[in-house]
């Protein structure tokens, strides 16, 4: 799960973090196309981190897919079944991630949401639809109204790219050629490198 979250948080940091988003980013969050995109849209997205939703399921499939994981054809288990399982693993992790005050969680009404889409409706039931953003501080460099990632976020982040920098297996998204399986060396590097991130966090 470690691995997961840092994979998460380093692919997708732009859009877990407060500030203006691209298009792209916007696009995806409501799963929309970029010219349906409004300017309520824009405030939402800046407000706001990524669909929770969204993020468990990218993070319990980055575990899986790292596990060497995957549904068997022959299994009674149903399509719907496994992509529940998946979702737990990354709500899991997710939670992992709050407790170690990598990310926080915040709740939006659900027909707030509605309102912002041209044929949204909205029901006499409210509910919650939940976000998540990493945990960010002001960015003082900046001339702008934008956060970065806090201290203990960015030495974890770090600490995942210098982990990967050593084992380019545990990368699940990025199209590498065919590594073979790491020697005892590489090992001790890679954890050398895992410890030292944990003592800096």
């Amino acid at each position: 799960m470690y691995l997961a979250i840092g994979e998460t948080l380093v692919s997708d940091k732009r859009g877990l973090l407060v500030g203006w988003k691209s298009d792209t980013d916007i696009a995806q969050m409501f799963g929309i196309q970029e010219h349906e995109i409004t300017k309520e849209m824009r405030t939402f997205a800046y407000e706001n981190g990524g669909l929770l939703k969204t993020m468990a399921n990218k993070i319990g499939k980055s575990v899986i897919s790292q596990l060497g994981l995957s549904k068997r054809k022959d299994l009674e288990t149903s399509a719907n079944e496994f992509e529940a399982l998946v979702a737990d693993i990354g709500n899991m992790a997710l939670l992992i991630a709050q407790d170690q005050k990598l990310v926080s969680y915040n709740e939006v009404s659900s027909n707030s949401l509605a309102k912002m889409y041209r044929d949204g409706e909205e029901t006499e039931q409210d509910s919650k639809t939940y976000f998540i953003k990493i945990v960010g501080q002001q960015d003082k460099d900046s001339e702008f109204d934008k956060e970065v990632p806090t201290d203990l976020v960015h030495n974890f982040i770090e600490g995942y790219k210098e982990l990967d920098e050593v084992l380019p297996e545990i990368s699940t998204t990025k199209k590498r050629g065919y590594f073979t399986p790491p020697d005892s060396d590489r090992l001790e590097k890679a954890l050398n490198k895992e410890n030292s991130t944990c003592r800096r966090r």
